[in-house]
């Protein structure tokens, strides 16, 4: 549950349809040195760009605006980083991530039942979460449309010993009403319309996290994450899309596009670069369903909360967004460039709300 600090109002409204490069233009520095970001270059001729740039089989240097994620010299063919290559953020060090709980999911020993608090974060604009949120917990088996393990209404933060939250609000289930080791759905619900419906789907509450409470329970504390309708309603229109995510002017009738975002991690919890995304509806240009002059796109950032939609993978922060897509099961894969040979990480599929964002951050299988 790390998106909320991850996401701007910037990077969404960014991302949405914004034109992708053409990669034409170039000739030489005027200097007659090393080519910089949309001049000329050999495609796989890595030292033909600057640092901090590498040579896309567009044959124009672009930038790795999240500083240089890999060696120049274990680049592919593309001009990008490999997944064997990447960088460990913030260390200068390259190794490769450990992805083995991709392939099974991860049962951390501890109890099998706990108390689920934290606090309501908010991600693009910067509002109060303590007035009445709702936040409700489901098995991802039963959907969000199940019976709820549970449900709390956010207050200030000082009604909850031990929570400290930026934006002001927290919540207690008050009880060991939640399992541990399994997927779930955490949906925050506003009846006043200032916040979107969000569903932060393929949540687990790894049961070693477990400590008691003030109360003396069992639980674990992770945030839950939620828009405000201003937010989700502006940031298309600053992108230049005028009529915004469609059916954004009425978020309670059921009927409208959506969003889907999240970050990719490791088994460590730490972000990965360098994935592929891929969601069903989606061509080679990253266009996502488009019908009838209306649709959407799949794109990640610099490594910095800055959209880059000539990215073909993940930034150092691990992060996608796939914005004005239509609502339904959708199918997500996850690629990554392996021994020269792309090859599949994971494919989930992921339940994708009218009106409203879902949030999925996969680390590994589900359980």
């Amino acid at each position: 549950m790390k998106l909320a600090r991850l996401f701007s109002l910037a990077l969404l409204s960014g991302l949405l349809l914004l034109p992708a490069c053409d990669g034409g233009g170039g000739g030489t520095d005027g200097g007659g040195g090393t080519p910089d970001g949309g001049d000329e270059c050999t495609a796989g001729a890595e030292t033909s760009c600057t640092e901090h740039f590498h040579c896309k089989a567009r044959s124009v240097c672009e930038e790795d605006r999240g500083g240089t994620i890999c060696n120049l010299a274990d680049r592919g063919g593309d001009g990008m980083c490999t997944f064997e290559s990447l960088a460990i953020p913030g260390s200068g060090d390259f190794e490769v991530p450990d992805v083995s709980c991709y392939a099974t999911p991860a049962t951390p020993a501890g109890p099998a039942m706990v108390n689920f608090r934290g606090c309501v974060d908010v991600f693009g604009l910067d509002l109060d979460t303590s007035g009445g949120l709702v936040v409700t917990v489901y098995r991802m088996s039963d959907g969000a449309t199940g019976t709820p393990l549970g449900t709390a209404t956010s207050d200030v933060d000082s009604a909850f010993t031990g929570l400290n939250c930026s934006n002001g609000g927290a919540f207690d289930l008050g009880a060991e009403v939640v399992p541990t080791n399994t997927t779930l759905i955490v949906k925050v619900t506003d009846a006043t319309g200032e916040f979107a419906d969000t569903y932060e789907y393929g949540v687990v509450l790894r049961a070693d996290r477990a400590a008691a409470d003030p109360a003396g329970l069992q639980a674990i504390e992770e945030p839950a994450t939620v828009i405000a309708v201003s937010t989700y309603q502006v940031f298309p229109q600053t992108a230049g899309i005028s009529a915004g995510i469609d059916g954004a002017d009425d978020l309670t009738d059921g009927v409208g596009r959506a969003a889907l975002a999240g970050t990719i991690s490791a088994c460590n919890r730490r972000e990965m670069a360098n994935i592929i995304v891929e969601i069903d509806g989606m061509d080679a240009s990253r266009i996502v369903d488009s019908e009838a002059g209306v649709e959407g796109r799949l794109a990640f950032t610099d490594g910095n909360e800055n959209p880059d939609v000539r990215r073909s993978a993940t930034n150092i922060d691990g992060v996608f967004a796939a914005i004005n897509i239509k609502a339904g099961t959708r199918t997500l894969t996850l690629k990554h460039t392996l021994n020269g040979t792309v090859e599949t990480l994971a494919t989930y599929t992921v339940p994708v709300f009218p009106d409203s964002v879902t949030l999925f951050s996969p680390q590994g299988a589900l359980p």
